[in-house]
Parts: structure tokens; C-alpha cells; sequence
């Protein structure tokens, strides 16, 4: 269904995906609004249903990030982002949510803000992980490995970042059946 595969460095961060979308036993390419997309100061990426994709392209207001990194930007991400991507998730029926269990919808994020990579998970769960690499996805365990093996926590320059992850999403796309099309890479500074 997607491969996705970020990176974080001190001075920059860089999401690289496939463009192919998969539904009823057909695949097509998804370009030109493709899996990664500029809102706002984000960039947000998502595997998992393409509606939440189109939400958070075409609905979401995102808040404004302040101009900081680390626990002042995570206690934001938590109380201010989660919560206005959930409440247009709601007002767009996306958001499903039964007595006793957490609310959810059908995807995995992958967003950068301020140059910070976070992860999103379906039940609104944030993470910012110590190691550099992110991934999500049907392909992740082989551009993951791709990723490990180019010794991506060496890179220094976002031009070899490039080339890496390009080279691990190509990987995915050859041997995931899930993933294909051609590769979309984004780049934000801090």
C-alpha cells in the first residue's frame, strides 16, 4: 500500500515515499497529490487510506508551529496539533470512535515541523524517536534495511540523504508488491 521513509538531522529533516495507490486488486500512480504533502509549515506524510491523505491536504487547518525544537515543540504537537487534526477528522466522519475503546482513523503520519520528524499513529499516539530513521508502510522493512545497510546515520549532507533514500524507496518498490510508481522526496530545513 506505501512505502515511507524519513530522516532526521540536526539541520534538516527529508521524507521520501512511493506515488503508487492500491485499492481492489488494481494499482495506479497517485501523482501528482502523491503520499507527501506542504501544509502550511508541514509536510505531512501518510500510508493507510487514501482519505486521510486528502483530509490532511485539502481540509486540515493546521495550527501555527512556535519557533522552537524539542519538549516545547513536542508539548505543542501533542496539545495543539493531534488535537486539530482529530477535530477535522471528526467534522470530516473520518474519525471513528466506539464506547471503551480509543478514538482512530486508518493511517500512519509521518510529519516534519521546524525540521522535527514526528510520527502519528491511527490512535493519535505521537512519537519522536532517538534514531534518525522513520518509516511506515507495507514496504518499510526493506527500505528500513536499505536505509541501515547505506549507513544513513553517517550522512551528513542532505545530497547523500538523497540518494539513499531514493535508493531505499526503489528498493521497496521492486520487491513490495504494494508499493510502486515513482519516488517523491521532500526536504525541510530548520
Amino acid at each position: 500500500m506505501t512505502t515511507i521513509v524519513a530522516v532526521q538531522h540536526e539541520d534538516w529533516c527529508m521524507i521520501a515515499s512511493d506515488t503508487q495507490t492500491t485499492g481492489y486488486d488494481i494499482a495506479s500512480d497517485c501523482e501528482p497529490m502523491g503520499k507527501i504533502a506542504q501544509n502550511g509549515k508541514y509536510l505531512v506524510s501518510a500510508a493507510g487510506l487514501v482519505r486521510g491523505m486528502n483530509l490532511i491536504q485539502h481540509v486540515f487547518v493546521p495550527p501555527t508551529p512556535p519557533k522552537v525544537r524539542e519538549k516545547k515543540l513536542d508539548k505543542f504537537m501533542v496539545s495543539s496539533f493531534v488535537p486539530a487534526l482529530r477535530k477535522t477528522f471528526m467534522q470530516s466522519g473520518y474519525d471513528i470512535k466506539s464506547d471503551g475503546d480509543p478514538a482512530s482513523h486508518d493511517n500512519d503520519f509521518i510529519v516534519a515541523v521546524n525540521g522535527t520528524l514526528y510520527f502519528i499513529d491511527e490512535v493519535y499516539g505521537l512519537e519522536r524517536t532517538k534514531t534518525k530513521v522513520y518509516c511506515t508502510g507495507t514496504g518499510m522493512k526493506i527500505a528500513l534495511g536499505a536505509v541501515e545497510a547505506q549507513d544513513i546515520d553517517d550522512v551528513d549532507d542532505y545530497e547523500e540523504a538523497i540518494e539513499i533514500l531514493e535508493k531505499a524507496v526503489k528498493a521497496a518498490i521492486k520487491y513490495d508488491i504494494y508499493s510502486g510508481g515513482k519516488v517523491q522526496i521532500a526536504l525541510q530545513t530548520n
